[in-house]
């Protein structure tokens, strides 16, 4: 394991996952790496300014 000063940093590229998202969900075609936010006012802002591709809509 790959140890952070931040735990939330942390990689650990050796063990086997808990969950596995790849046993339930079909692969979809997407970056290598990603950024989440969930500020609706940044999303709107960032859609208006067309710099956003839509690749899967989750909800909860």
């Amino acid at each position: 394991m790959i140890s952070k000063e931040f735990p939330i940093l942390e990689f650990d590229g050796v063990s086997e996952n808990i969950i596995e998202p790849s046993k339930f969900i079909k692969k979809i075609d997407m970056p290598e790496q990603v950024i989440m936010c969930f500020y609706s006012e940044v999303i709107e802002k960032l859609a208006e300014e067309g710099k956003l591709k839509e690749i899967k809509a989750l909800h909860s």
